[in-house]
């Protein structure tokens, strides 16, 4: 795979300050009836940082990805974005603020080619009216192509451009992975949440995504919050990790620090060493 080389500012600003990315959680309680699917969780993601959120099934961490980017709506507590209060915020403020996201299962659009899934990501920078668009003026045609230009710079970076017209549907996991990726991107987002990326994937699949994630973040300084089951992967391009368990955050700090902690092994292993 080779390393991006094109023009950052298209897809990525280069100014720190637009990059910023700084998430605080506070407190946070979210119940479903009797079911408390979180429980006064603190934590937080420095700007430029790449955390994982691990844990169990069922022990929260969609939940919470989910109260980050607006689609639940938490009983408790507070998330901030760069000081910015945004607990009850909509998914489409959300991404109107900054924040990215990748699925469990798939959101994207399936009898639609790999292309316009990633162009309808970009309506966000759109600034013309409905008139505009039916006579397609020329400023819209300019938006439209500068649109397109950021799109195929990610197709680029992604190494897609074998696929750029296929139908999603007919795309095997691995791909559609990559492809719900660049459409998370094309928002040029602050924060990019990532719900199991690897899901799916071959061995080799999942070397191009770890370096696709590792020169996001070291050379863009993007923010990543990720939620992963494999370990190996977890462990070996983490900063740091944070453990749910039932709910309730267990532990938190580096790779090797979480590997050791005593709850985490019961939790996951019930005693054995991770």
């Amino acid at each position: 795979m080779k390393a991006f080389r094109g023009d950052p500012s298209l897809f990525a600003s280069t100014d720190p300050e637009k990059r910023q990315a700084h998430l605080e959680v506070k407190d946070l309680t979210l119940k479903f009836g009797g079911i408390t699917a979180l429980s006064k969780i603190d934590l937080s993601v420095q700007s430029g940082e790449l955390v994982s959120l691990i844990g169990p099934n069922g022990s929260g961490k969609t939940s919470l990805l989910n109260c980050i980017s607006g689609h639940y709506k938490p009983q408790k507590g507070k998330i901030t974005l760069n000081g910015e209060e945004i607990t009850h915020i909509s998914p489409h403020q959300a991404a109107a603020m900054g924040i990215g996201r990748t699925y469990q299962t798939f959101e994207l659009f399936g009898e639609m080619t790999v292309l316009a899934n990633m162009m309808l990501a970009r309506h966000v920078y759109l600034k013309y009216n409905v008139a505009e668009a039916l006579l397609f003026s020329e400023r819209v045609q300019t938006q439209e192509a500068h649109q397109r230009q950021v799109v195929e710079e990610l197709i680029d970076f992604l190494n897609i451009q074998s696929i750029r017209k296929e139908l999603v549907a007919n795309l095997p996991m691995g791909m559609r992975k990559r492809v719900d990726l660049g459409r998370a991107l094309a928002l040029n987002p602050k924060l990019l949440i990532l719900d199991e990326p690897f899901t799916g994937m071959t061995l080799e699949e999942k070397d191009h995504m770890i370096r696709f994630l590792l020169e996001l973040n070291d050379t863009w300084q993007q923010t990543i919050l990720l939620v992963e089951h494999d370990m190996s992967v977890v462990m070996g391009i983490s900063e740091k990790v944070i453990v749910f368990d039932f709910g309730i955050k267990i532990a938190e700090g580096s790779p090797d620090f979480v590997q050791k902690h005593p709850q985490v092994i019961k939790a996951y292993l019930g005693g054995t060493k991770l």
